[in-house]
């Protein structure tokens, strides 16, 4: 059976091995596929052929109706292009009107057409095809990205199906963030030129015989052709969040293939009070919004200057602030704590994360870390830190765990602090060996807490730190761990909380005391620590307090080092190298400071950071050998206090001379001179045996006496030497520092 066409040799419609019956009068005939056959109904001028067994042909209102015959199976019903350059499409379908006056198709029924690598469903399963096999755009189609995940599913289509491999046009995605939904239209729809690359472009095309088209052949393929591109724009005024605290603009791919978006645009970090000033940063990467993750380490502003996530204390106004990937205000500002690597958003804890590091890794404890809870707008953090801008003559480095809420000032840190200073190595030696007598029964500082592991990662790294973990019994002085934990005073532990009144780091609880030089040491001590910029310029002081009768201050300030003891014999190490005077020190140097620096500091730490208020405890005496019988048989001979000793602890303003020279003028004037050697022989010897003879007394006499010149030539040789060390001095203040 053949209908006819306005064009000559190319019927609208052709059905062979079939069986009709007509009626004139009416005008109609009905046509169905004959038991047996596999023919096709052809529609030359449409450029489509369809397996739909049987139609209704009305003369009057000239048009054809196909659909399936009674005995037919529905499912096996298709319609497919013979049209070369729709390179075989097809899909299914339950009927068709066939409008002889203007040549088109109305196929109904239709599913989904299948196109590249996804689904085009029309909103009323009905698909119009014009001459040449052209598919009229539809208005309302759903689009399927890939036929085969279906990761991405699109909506209010405008939809053109090209052919198998390709169509065009745009459709609305609804983009689902952890907490909204936004709307994207997406445009431009194409293969992935990766992809054609790859060779993916052949797979999946139908390859059809003219002598072969059993079902198998007729099939639509699924995810045929390579995978599908689709691009979306986000503009500047349009509020689109990648999670709630990160904003975006720019482009966004689809990739059919991948469940997550490539992002070509800027992000912005919303975090803090100043969130809306926040700078807008450069990105190019796969996003995808159910595991959201994003890219932080090296990023650069729009100036190429480096953006930077951490906390910072302002050099003009000794403030702390906090930085999320923003430029630093001030070169000069101390960078107490920096983050970088890649920030991940966990919806259900509201949790952002910001670390080099896999957070679920528990070994993991070399490296920076960041947390930010977005409930609370709080920080918990840990890793390398630093709380001053140190130089060649007092460095500090530093670690720690802490927690804060910049918004409201507050911050906490359990740090391990390392510092480096320029200063004699005798005097060093001293307060090292002094220390490690009185801490001997003094509680431990090392706990192998998971602070103190994650403080120490910083240093030896993580197999370092898993072999600290597993050790058995007494655990090593951390100096010996690595070299990196060798320095002039070494604080394992040190709680530092921030004032913002008066704009400074102060410790609260004892001090972990872990090395001082080269003195291993591992105690818990009473002490004080306070870290601040004053005019620019840092100020470090601390206060080592062991036991009540030893203690050791150290301060740093305008670049001079000014440090005090109970300690005699230290304090006589610093004065033996000191050059000039402190008040009028114009470049660096270490000096003696009095017992008042030391009250001063203790009053200023007591009253407005413990809270505390009235006259300080007296300093107790340090019990020191006078050389006569003041202990003897266990009991001490009370000194009377002078008036040049304001504290009542047997300490003079003025300083005593070193102990080493104490002992060799009490020698010297326990010897006799040796005018009277024998007189005071005589005195202090016992009665005489009277079978002694004269010339005996007489040797025993002059052995006393040279005794006596002895004794009186090495104390003159001593005195000698210790010119020539004071002269050194002056010309070599600092000679074995």
């Amino acid at each position: 059976m053949s209908v006819k066409s306005a064009e000559v040799n190319k019927p609208a419609l052709t059905a062979n091995e079939v069986a009709f019956d007509y009626d004139l009068k009416k005008g109609y005939a009905d046509f169905k596929r004959e038991e047996g056959s596999t023919a096709s109904i052809d529609l030359p001028y449409s450029r489509f052929k369809t397996t739909l067994s049987g139609g209704h042909w009305d003369f009057k209102k000239k048009q054809v109706q196909l659909r399936v015959a009674g005995n037919a199976d529905s499912t096996k019903s298709y319609f497919y292009s013979t049209n070369p350059d729709q390179r075989g499409l097809k899909f299914k379908a339950s009927s068709g009107v066939y409008d002889l006056a203007k040549y088109r198709m109305q196929v109904g029924g239709v599913p989904y057409i299948a196109t590249a690598d996804a689904w085009v469903m029309p909103d009323s399963g009905k698909v119009s095809i014009g001459a040449n096999g052209r598919i009229q755009r539809f208005k309302n189609a759903t689009v399927v990205l890939d036929s085969l995940g279906k990761y991405h599913r699109l909506v209010k289509g405008n939809i053109e199906v090209l052919s198998k491999a390709a169509f065009t046009g745009n459709a609305e995605y609804t983009f689902k963030t952890a907490r909204d939904s936004v709307a994207l239209r997406f445009s431009n729809f194409e293969p992935d030129p990766a992809g054609i690359l790859a060779g993916k472009g052949a797979r999946g095309l139908m390859r059809r015989n003219k002598d072969q088209q059993d079902e198998s052949a007729l099939t639509p393929s699924a995810g045929a052709g390579p995978p599908t591109v689709a691009t979306a724009v986000v503009s500047a005024g349009t509020k689109f969040q990648l999670t709630p605290r990160i904003g975006y603009r720019g482009n966004v791919q689809l990739h059919s293939q991948r469940r997550g978006f490539a992002f070509n645009g800027e992000v912005q970090l919303q975090f803090g009070a100043e969130r809306k000033a926040a700078e807008w940063i450069a990105v190019k990467d796969s996003i995808d919004p159910k595991n959201f993750s994003l890219n932080l380490q090296g990023v650069k502003g729009a100036d190429g200057k480096p953006l930077v996530t951490g906390l910072f204390m302002s050099d003009q106004t000794s403030k702390m602030y906090a930085l999320y990937a923003a430029a630093v205000p001030n070169e000069t500002d101390v960078q107490v704590f920096k983050v970088d690597g890649k920030m991940r958003y966990d919806d259900k804890k509201a949790l952002y994360t910001i670390s080099r590091n896999d957070p679920a890794d528990v070994n993991a404890y070399e490296g920076s870390s960041l947390t930010y809870a977005d409930a609370t707008n709080s920080l918990s953090f840990r890793g390398p830190m630093t709380f001053m801008n140190s130089n060649k003559d007092y460095k500090m480095v530093g670690s720690g765990v802490g927690t804060a809420n910049p918004d409201s000032a507050r911050y906490a840190i359990d740090a391990l602090l390392g510092i480096d200073i320029n200063m004699p190595i005798k005097a060093i030696d001293v307060m090292g060996a002094d220390l490690a007598r009185v801490t001997k029964g003094s509680p431990e500082a090392q706990d192998g807490s998971t602070n103190e592991l994650y403080k120490l990662g910083q240093f030896i790294g993580n197999k370092g730190v898993e072999a600290y973990a597993m050790r058995k019994g007494t655990a090593d002085p951390l100096m010996k761990l690595s070299p990196k934990l060798l320095h002039t005073i070494m604080l394992s532990t040190v709680n530092l909380r921030w004032n913002e009144k008066r704009r400074a780091w102060y410790s609260v609880g004892l001090l972990g005391l872990a090395g001082v030089g080269k003195q291993p040491l591992n105690a818990l001590v009473s002490g004080y620590v306070e870290i601040r910029r004053e005019n620019a310029t840092d100020v470090v002081e601390i206060y080592l307090e062991p036991e009540p009768q030893t203690w050791y201050y150290l301060k740093y300030a305008n670049n001079l080092l000014l440090t005090k003891s109970q300690n005699e014999n230290y304090d006589a190490e610093i004065n033996a190298k000191a050059k000039g005077d402190y008040n009028t020190a114009t470049s660096y140097g270490a000096f003696v400071g009095d017992f008042s620096d030391v009250d001063a500091f203790r009053a200023h730490f007591q009253r407005d950071y413990l809270g505390k208020s009235g006259k300080l405890a007296a300093r107790p005496v340090v019990p020191q050998s006078t050389g006569n019988f003041d202990n003897l048989d266990g009991k001490k001979k009370k000194k009377k206090a002078k008036g040049n000793d304001p504290f009542g602890d047997g300490v003079m303003d003025d300083g005593a001379a070193p102990a080493k020279n104490d002992k060799a003028k009490e020698a010297a004037a326990d010897a006799p001179e040796p005018g009277k050697s024998k007189a005071k022989a005589a005195d202090s010897a016992p009665d005489a045996d009277p079978t002694l003879s004269k010339k005996e007394a007489e040797r025993q006499a002059k052995e006393e006496a040279k005794e006596a010149e002895r004794l009186k030539k090495e104390e003159e040789k001593k005195k000698k030497e210790e010119g020539k060390k004071k002269k050194k001095g002056t010309e070599d203040p600092f000679g074995d520092s």
